[in-house]
């Protein structure tokens, strides 16, 4: 299954993006910032599945070990959480990642930089089930992910974890480009990174 998440526009402190499936428009993402804040509220639909993300821990930090946390809401329930953590390899080696449960199952993120796209490769139970692509040149400050996976569960969890990605990595409060063009280079040298990209996966 392939998906693109798409960015349609932002402002300021919102923007929205659009779920697309062979060039079907099969859901939609809203978020909204604030000033002073790097977090969002964010609200979205996938076929009959709409969900939100909360910040858990705007006033205060979470354990050394469990940064930026959000939960995972449906029908305003919450179904699950997701953060990002880190292994601690060596003294001097650090590896950071994406965890994400839901509906009891632990999954795990990496992202991979292979210079001009960062691919996050996507595990439940030591299993890549998803990969997600992310192209280093962004045009007018609007990101698109492409999403390779299973099935419609799959590309579920996909969209949660690239939705965080964003919010982690690619929005910027209190900004806004009308016309502009970045491109950035991002090289991961972590062997124990690297191990988790399978070229073949695709």
């Amino acid at each position: 299954m392939e998906l693109l998440l798409k960015q349609k526009n932002k402002d300021l402190y919102s923007g929205e993006f659009e779920i697309i499936d062979n060039n079907q428009i099969i859901g939609n993402i809203s978020f909204e910032g604030q000033l002073g804040s790097m977090e969002v509220s964010l609200n979205g639909s996938f076929y009959d599945k709409t969900f939100s993300f909360e910040c858990t821990n705007k006033l205060f930090p979470s354990t050394k070990k469990k940064f930026r946390t959000y939960n995972i809401l449906e029908n305003n329930n919450v179904v699950g959480n997701i953060f990002r953590s880190m292994i601690k390899n060596s003294l001097f080696l650090r590896t950071f990642y994406f965890n994400l449960t839901y509906n009891n199952k632990e999954y795990l993120s990496y992202q991979i930089g292979l210079g001009e796209k960062t691919i996050s490769a996507i595990y439940l139970d030591n299993n890549q089930i998803a990969q997600v692509e992310h192209n280093n040149t962004i045009i007018n400050d609007l990101h698109n992910y492409e999403i390779y996976c299973e099935d419609k569960k799959t590309a579920y969890i996909s969209i949660i974890i690239a939705c965080y990605s964003y919010i982690l990595v690619g929005y910027k409060a209190g900004q806004k480009s009308i016309s502009s063009k970045s491109i950035a280079f991002e090289k991961t040298t972590n062997k124990y990174v690297l191990e988790k990209y399978n070229p073949n996966f695709v």
